[in-house]
């Protein structure tokens, strides 16, 4: 029996994962940007993070 592989309808999206789902349009604005201060808050930590092991590890080379 084949595997069917065709998509049949797709919905687009208007940038807002939140109004998709159905939140009302002020809740929906208002949880994409704390979303995405979430996110940026995040990423701002791992590269803070990775920076200071990077550091770690160069001066530890250094004292070899």
């Amino acid at each position: 029996m084949p595997i069917e592989t065709h998509t049949a309808h797709i919905t687009p999206a208007d940038g807002n994962i939140f109004a998709d789902l159905g939140f009302p349009p002020d809740e929906a604005a208002a949880l994409l940007v704390e979303s995405r201060k979430r996110i940026a808050e995040k990423l701002d930590a791992k590269a803070s993070a990775a920076a200071t092991a990077d550091a770690a590890q160069a001066a530890s080379g250094a004292q070899s």
